[in-house]
């Protein structure tokens, strides 16, 4: 590493699942944000401060997959990462 290189900064871990439905899930990440994601596809950080943060951590198994879509359609995740 070069000395005017910055370290890469590391992934928040998962601290809790509150959310799994095999496909989709929602966590809690060890920097106090939350993690909503397809499996083995994509999903979307979400720091505690953000709007989204209350409509996420709402999220149950019966709606997850729903809202998950709803996170496509509004363009916050992206489409193209899904084929």
């Amino acid at each position: 590493m070069s000395l005017l290189s910055k370290p890469a900064k590391a992934a928040p871990r998962v601290a809790s699942v509150t959310v799994d439905t095999g496909d989709f899930f929602i966590a809690h990440l060890s920097n106090g944000g939350v993690r909503i994601m397809m499996r083995a596809k994509i999903g979307l950080d979400v720091p505690a401060t953000h709007a989204l943060y209350a409509e996420i951590i709402a999220q149950t198994q019966a709606t997850i997959e729903g809202f998950f879509d709803t996170l496509v359609e509004r363009g916050l995740i992206d489409a193209r990462a899904l084929r």
